[in-house]
């Protein structure tokens, strides 16, 4: 199967039990298991990159909790396109 020029081919070993469990999460999310992974590492990518931007040196305003005080950040991201 040939792939876009906008795209790269990735070879990643896991084991058969981790791709039996991705195949039944494609499925239930009727998707390809390629496309359920790439959904995913997309997912991860951007959930990264707003919590690396949440720091109190680019947001001056942003309130940090006390140690002992357990926090949550909520972070909405677009659903799955």
């Amino acid at each position: 199967m040939s792939i876009s020029d906008s795209n790269e081919r990735l070879t990643v070993i896991i084991s058969k039990d981790l791709k039996a469990k991705i195949r039944n999460l494609a499925v239930a999310n009727n998707r390809s298991i390629s496309n359920y992974v790439v959904t995913v590492l997309e997912n991860h990518v951007e959930k990264k990159r707003v919590m690396e931007d949440l720091t109190p040196q680019k947001h001056p305003n942003l309130k940090v909790a006390d140690n002992n005080e357990p926090y949550r950040i909520d972070i909405n991201l677009p659903d799955d396109k």
